[in-house]
């Protein structure tokens, strides 16, 4: 749940951080889009901001792992459809 809310704030961000017209600009929307980003995994149950982490870095490494991440995503999904 925590990586589906990541993903989507991301998407909210992105756009908005690519038409900042300044550094400055780009540094307060980083800061908020972080915040909010911390927020949704601390609003998650069963999951602290560390182990996400720890689990992010872990799928970048492990082909295996990011596999079953990515399944039990599109389970996920399906299930909401």
């Amino acid at each position: 749940m925590a990586l589906l809310q990541v993903v989507d704030l991301r998407e909210k961000y992105t756009p908005v951080l690519q038409s900042a017209e300044s550094e400055d600009e780009q540094k307060s929307i980083l800061e908020k889009a972080n915040a909010e980003i911390i927020g949704a995994i601390e609003g998650t149950d069963g999951i602290t901001v560390r182990e996400y982490q720890e689990i992010a870095e872990a799928a970048a490494q492990d082909q295996d792992l990011s596999t079953r991440i990515t399944g039990r995503i599109e389970d996920m999904n399906k299930a909401a459809d």
